[in-house]
């Protein structure tokens, strides 16, 4: 099993509860690798009143990840995100990019506490939607209001919502119950993206591959490959197109400064 993204992690040392050290962050790394991982997009925790490290911190720690993995021979590449606590002022945090979305795209991974009720974890998802964002909402397994009623993650998406489970939930490391939910939504093709969740190398590891085996043996390879694979890799093109055009724009516009002097 080679090539599988995994789209939220916590390995940027020394920034949230994942990696403390770039050491620890390595060790995370190397494991993913084991587990046929090619790229990553690391999001760490911003969450009001609890992970609150200054965007430039993140900034410099990520690009100190970058440039260990660059100089392994894994070919591994990594990606900046975020997974992002909502509250009130998130849609104008993202406008003001006082927080980065998904490896520079349009992607927001929005994770929810246990207390978010259904009414405000769905109007979450409709600002973000009217805004232009793509949110994906992180572990839909852990929250008790979609747990209790599966069928309103069909609304959710409906709304425009994209949806994340966690590998240990779906082979069952999270217990029965966050079992049964995942694969009540992997049958009702409900499932856009799965990921490790990794923080660290013992307790919550990165276990992709064997998730990805158990998806491509139950429900097809074909749609483990669009969970593992191409949606993932939908989040990462979008980025770098988006990059590419505002290159481009900035290189006209200086362009056209340069022509009027």
């Amino acid at each position: 099993m080679q090539g599988l993204i995994d789209i939220h992690c916590h390995i940027v040392p020394g920034v949230d509860d994942g990696a403390k050290t770039l050491y620890d962050a390595g060790k995370i790394l190397q494991m993913e690798y084991w587990n046929g991982v090619s790229a990553v997009i690391v999001t760490p925790h911003y969450r009001v009143g609890m992970f609150e490290t200054p965007q430039a911190v993140i900034q410099k720690q990520f690009l100190r990840l970058k440039e260990m993995v660059s100089h392994s021979r894994s070919g591994m590449k990594v990606y900046l995100g975020c997974e992002y606590h909502s509250h009130s002022t998130m849609l104008r945090d993202l406008q003001t990019k006082k927080r980065p979305t998904m490896a520079g795209s349009r992607y927001v991974l929005t994770e929810f506490s246990s207390r978010h009720s259904y009414s405000m974890i769905r109007n979450q998802v409709y600002e973000l939607v009217a805004a232009r964002y793509k949110p994906i909402i992180a572990h839909v397994e852990r929250y008790p209001c979609l747990l209790e009623d599966a069928e309103l993650i069909g609304e959710l998406i409906d709304a425009g919502a994209k949806i994340q489970v966690t590998s240990g939930s779906v082979i069952g490391e999270h217990g029965r119950k966050r079992k049964q939910f995942c694969q009540y939504l992997l049958k009702n093709d409900w499932v856009d993206y799965i990921a490790s969740d990794a923080h660290d190398i013992t307790h919550r590891k990165p276990n992709l591959k064997q998730c990805a085996e158990y998806v491509s043996k139950k429900y097809g390879e074909e749609y483990m490959k669009d969970i593992f694979i191409r949606n993932p890799q939908k989040i990462i093109r979008e980025g770098q197109a988006i990059k590419r055009r505002r290159l481009e724009n900035e290189k006209g516009k200086h362009i056209k400064e340069k022509t009027s002097l």
